[in-house]
């Protein structure tokens, strides 16, 4: 579009613009040029175009009157533009009284500029005018332009880091899975007299951790540490009249290397973190998709003799409004180190359907592929966004597309013989490369670079040999590590964890000492594991899977006593390989390693409420000692310290750790029976062992004590006691047991008793099995000695206590070798005033009846356990094998109860009762090897007395 303006008050109508023909210009004067010739009138708009965009182009153009309109006159007369050049200007001198007959004590220039209005270039002509001095020179404007006010300002921000919690379950706590952080933000703005608007963005340092349990790599994405910025953005924008049009002069981007590390259960559960988000955007679509539909038909039919959709209209109008004109645009290469790791995972439903999960399911590992992206350097560019980013986004594509097969390379299969390669080479290369530069230096330089060569290939060959030896030596000894026990594989992987990414022994400056600490330290951990498995794996098989588990127990034991010191000879290899290639090589070591220790959030109920609050570090290590340093999936739910012990509760385990000692007393929630105040200044906490019930008492200040209070109150629910100390306890001191029972506590109970703590008697005892001929002789027995007791006997709970733990001691006598059993008795008091009937009593899991066992107060007829009377149930299971586990499962179900007991600690052992009652546990035990189970149980009526 040529336009011209303020001239026609000056000119009047014998002014015009006579402008050359629109292509790129050539110098000559043929008269066949005159028919290119347009002339533009004082005030007047007219649109013009070429026939082929691609090519450069220029423009010449003078001043004349009514009767001149050719291209021809005096230098100063006539003048050339480039019309591809936003911003560009040329000027013509007018001579003074020349066509306006004007005094000379003016100065008149006429301007050609090429601006960006909207979606299309305009060539605007116009008038600048200023006054002469006596000398004729050139003063100041009569109308200048209006002054653009200077305005800078700068902000440095230290860091800014974004936490993402996932807290999409609602079976477990929130969690921490990925923190986003950032040093050294730079923000510069100014805004210039001259009209330009300059801004700048640095950022220092880039890091994405990763903190979903069980990952591979604990850092997502890791910038080096370097002296330049990780990322600077620069931009300089020229001011235009019209808002609407952006005039950039320049922008430019730089993003240092970038290495991103990650695996499936990674990709799998970001996906299943955002899938909330998708699925809210696809209930608000399905809401609104039949107006929407409606709405859109009308529009396209609403003419039937429309010659094209609107949907080509709207494309053809975002392409060229609002378009942005850039005259240098310079995005610098990008160079990535790419890092999968395949590991097996579940199907995620939400991620079906989408691609990229298909593939990265089938994809092999990879380790620190290189992928690198050319820069884009564009000038004078004038597109709509969505073009220009179209233009961008196809120039990456095209060469990452291009780069797939260089992957195949980086596969982590072929690691080992890479790196050997790649040290080798470049020590042949320098061996070459340095003479030769220097001997286009001088004599001397030739000989240095003969010296650095020989070094560099020395160096190249030795790294390469030892850092292969040591990459064949680790996947050896992965492998090897294969042949033994879970238990022992687990192990290693978090010690080999630790070692990368934990404190100190990740740290880059490790002396020989400190490589030969850890080394010893995993010969040692091999010769310990192998050394114990030979006398735990046989019994932990022979208790899971019979004679078939003993033999397969012994073969893991003798082959793990072999191949663990191996694998632990070899781990200390690696160690002491890697230690020397990293101090020969010339390369410096990248350590990857977490900015800080996961956010630890404190529950705020028993459900998987968390809260978010400032990050603690003190929570932070104390959620690190609950996680066994990330390689144990568990909660952190709080923590309080007193001043002689740390305390800290977490969603599996109640810890205890001395703060003199350092040593961690861990309990399980199921293994709590009650806790509560003492004295107001103390804390007890029972808990249920193998000889009873046990007290632990801690003396903390009021605030503790509440503290304290208020994480147990969370877990109230998994503790073997849901009430607290009260019924059926004695809590005068704290020295008192809290098993002990007495009659006094106890409705129905005609006698007073002893004082007793179940399962104190718990001690192996040597019984003669002669005459039992089989299982059911030694119920009879147990049966005809239990129906004997009563209530009215002083020493009745102590007997009850004693005939229980006497048929499991028989049972495993009578069952032991390869034909052992495991077997189950759970004793139930009546401690109500009314009677309580037995409904049902079954083995879920199990290989024999479940058998009654009752006191003289039980009615066999009716199936009535009177007040003050107590049961036993017994039940055992199958010998075990490799098809099944021998476990037991006993439910009882009476009109008042409901219980569901295992012979092992359990989630899923639970225990109802009818409103207005509560089942305390008395006792709890389990036997290490999981052989037996032994339970007692009062039914009582429930007190007012909150925990």
């Amino acid at each position: 579009t040529l336009e011209s303006r303020e001239l026609s008050e000056l000119f009047g109508k014998f002014f015009n613009f006579d402008c050359g023909q629109g292509m790129k210009f050539v110098d000559n004067d043929d008269s066949d040029s005159k028919e290119f010739i347009w002339t533009v009138s004082p005030g007047e708009s007219i649109g013009f175009g070429w026939d082929d965009p691609e090519v450069a182009h220029a423009l010449r153009w003078t001043c004349s009157n009514a009767s001149n309109f050719l291209l021809h006159g005096e230098n100063h007369s006539v003048s050339d533009i480039e019309v591809d050049t936003i911003g560009h200007i040329s000027t013509v001198k007018l001579q003074q009284g020349d066509y306006s007959g004007r005094s000379s004590g003016m100065e008149q220039r006429v301007t050609c500029e090429i601006k960006a209005d909207k979606s299309t270039k305009v060539i605007l002509f116009d008038l600048k005018q200023t006054n002469l001095n006596e000398s004729g020179v050139s003063e100041s404007p009569s109308s200048g332009d209006t002054e653009v006010a200077a305005v800078s300002f700068q902000v440095h921000i230290p860091g800014l880091t974004i936490s993402m919690i996932d807290d999409v379950s609602d079976s477990r706590p929130g969690r921490e899975i990925l923190l986003v952080s950032s040093d050294g933000w730079s923000i510069f703005f100014s805004q210039t007299r001259e009209a330009y608007h300059e801004f700048e963005f640095k950022l220092s340092t880039f890091q994405i951790d990763n903190f979903i349990h069980a990952a591979e790599h604990p850092v997502l994405l890791h910038s080096p540490l370097v002296t330049e910025p990780f990322l600077h953005l620069s931009l300089v924008r020229r001011l235009q009249d019209n808002n609407d049009t952006h005039d950039i002069s320049y922008i430019a981007l730089r993003i240092l290397e970038i290495d991103i590390c990650f695996d499936r259960k990674t990709a799998e559960t970001i996906a299943q973190f955002i899938s909330p988000l998708h699925k809210a955007q696809e209930d608000q679509t399905n809401e609104s998709w039949v107006q929407e539909l409606t709405s859109k038909m009308s529009l396209n039919y609403s003419k039937s003799n429309r010659r094209a959709p609107r949907d080509i209209e709207k494309f053809i109008h975002s392409a060229n409004a609002c378009r942005i004109h850039v005259e240098h645009l310079h995005l610098h290469p990008i160079r990535l180190s790419l890092t999968f790791t395949q590991e097996w995972s579940r199907r995620n439903q939400e991620t079906e359907g989408f691609v990229f999960f298909q593939i990265i399911r089938g994809m092999a590992s990879i380790s620190e592929a290189p992928l690198t992206f050319t820069s884009f350097v564009v000038s004078h560019a004038f597109e709509s966004p969505t073009s220009l980013m179209g233009i961008i986004s196809a120039h990456y594509s095209s060469q990452l597309m291009s780069q797939l097969l260089s992957i195949i390379g980086s596969l982590a299969i072929l690691k080992a013989p890479a790196d050997f390669l790649t040290n080798i080479g470049s020590g042949v290369f320098s061996f070459f490369y340095e003479p030769i530069n220097g001997l286009v230096k001088g004599p001397e330089e030739f000989l240095q670079g003969l010296e650095h060569g020989t070094q560099n290939l020395a160096r190249g060959i030795f790294v390469g040999f030892v850092k292969g030896a040591a990459n064949v030596t680790d996947l050896v000894t992965h492998n090897l590590a294969g042949l033994t026990d879970d238990f022992f594989v687990d192990e290693r992987n978090a010690y080999h964890k630790m070692m990368l990414y934990g404190g100190d022994y990740a740290a880059s400056n490790k002396s020989i000492q400190d490589s030969l600490s850890i080394a010893g330290a995993c010969v040692a951990r091999g010769f310990r594991s192998g050394a114990s498995g030979i006398i735990e794996q046989p019994s932990m098989y022979a208790s899971r899977y019979g004679a078939i588990g003993l033999v397969k127990g012994v073969g893991k034991a003798l082959v793990g006593a072999v191949v663990k010191p191996v694998v632990g000879v070899g781990d200390g290899a690696v160690v002491l390989m890697n230690h020397v290639s990293e101090a020969t090589s010339d390369k410096e070591v990248v350590l990857k390693i977490p900015k800080r220790l996961r956010r630890a959030l404190s529950a705020v109920s028993s459900g998987s409420s968390v809260k978010i609050s400032p990050y603690d570090e003190v929570s932070a290590k104390a959620q690190k000692i609950v996680t066994g340093g990330e390689t144990v999936d568990d909660a952190y739910l709080g923590h309080v310290q007193t001043s002689t012990t740390l305390f800290i509760a977490s969603s599996q385990c109640l810890w205890a750790i001395d703060n003199k000692t350092r040593e961690p007393w861990c309990i399980d929630w199921a293994e709590i029976s009650n806790f509560g105040f003492v004295d107001g200044r103390y804390m007890r906490i029972d808990v249920f062992s193998n000889e009873g019930i046990h007290s632990n008492i801690y003396e903390m200040s009021s605030i503790q004590l509440a503290d304290l209070f208020g994480l147990l109150s969370m877990q109230v629910e998994k503790m073997g006691n849901c009430s607290q100390i009260g019924l059926g306890f004695d809590t005068s001191d704290g020295s008192s047991s809290s098993g002990a029972m007495t009659s006094k506590h106890i409705p129905g109970v005609k006698s007073i008793q002893r004082r007793h703590t179940f399962g104190s008697i718990n001690k192996p005892l040597k019984m003669t099995t002669i005459g039992i001929t089989n299982e059911k002789e030694l119920i009879r027995r147990c049966r005809t000695r239990v129906k004997e007791l009563d209530s009215s006997m002083n020493d009745y709970f102590c007997r009850l206590d004693e005939e229980s733990w006497l048929l499991v001691n028989s049972w495993g006598q009578y069952f032991t070798g390869l034909s052992s059993r495991r077997c189950v008795i759970i004793g139930i008091i009546n401690g109500t005033l009314e009677p309580i009937q037995i409904k049902s009593a079954k083995l879920v899991e199990g290989g024999s009846l479940c058998y009654f066992i009752p006191s003289s107060e039980y009615d066999d007829i009716d199936n009535i356990l009177h007040p003050g009377g107590a049961i036993l149930f017994f039940g055992s299971g199958a010998v075990p094998s490799l098809l099944q586990s021998g476990r037991v499962a006993i439910s009882i179900e009476s009109n008042v109860f409901l219980f569901d007991l295992t012979d092992q600690i359990s989630q899923y052992a639970t225990a109802y009762t009818r409103p207005g009652l509560r089942a305390s546990f008395l006792e709890k035990s389990f036997d290490k090897s999981g052989w037996w189970a032994k339970y007692w149980i009062l039914i009582s009526k429930n007190p007012t007395i909150n925990c």
